[in-house]
C-alpha cells in the first residue's frame, strides 16, 4: 500500500480534539488521578488517535520512527511541565490495574500500549 499523505494530514487533523484534552484541563501534579490521566489516558489516546490516522493512509512504515519519537518527546515535555515521570506513572498505573478483572486489564492495556 502507498501512502496517502492528504488522508494522513485529514486524519491527523482529527486528532487535535486529544491534544485540547490536554490543554483544556488544569492538572495537580500531587495528585495521582491527575498525573495518571494526563500521563497515561490523555497521552495514550492521542498516540492511538495518530497511530490509527497514519494506519488508514496506509503512512505506517514512513511516519513510525517519527510518532514514536514525538510522543517520547511529548510524555518528557509534560512530565517536565507537571512534575511527573510519566513513563513511570504509566507503568505504576498497569501495575495497580493487574489486581482488576482480566477483562479490563486487558482494555487498559490496549488504550495505554495500542499501537
Amino acid at each position: 500500500a502507498t501512502c496517502d499523505e492528504a488522508e494522513a494530514v485529514s486524519g491527523l487533523q482529527q486528532c487535535k480534539d486529544q491534544i485540547h484534552q490536554i490543554d483544556k484541563n488544569t492538572f495537580n501534579a500531587s495528585n495521582a488521578d491527575h498525573k495518571e490521566q494526563l500521563c497515561c489516558s490523555a497521552v495514550a489516546q492521542f498516540e492511538d488517535c495518530i497511530r490509527t490516522a497514519i494506519r488508514h493512509a496506509g503512512c505506517h512504515h514512513e511516519v513510525d520512527f517519527l510518532v514514536t519519537l514525538l510522543m517520547s518527546k511529548a510524555r518528557d515535555m509534560l512530565g517536565h511541565i507537571y512534575d511527573a515521570n510519566c513513563w513511570y506513572d504509566c507503568k505504576k498505573a498497569v501495575a495497580s490495574m493487574l489486581s482488576a478483572s482480566a477483562g479490563l486489564v486487558a482494555l487498559a492495556l490496549v488504550a495505554l500500549l495500542g499501537t
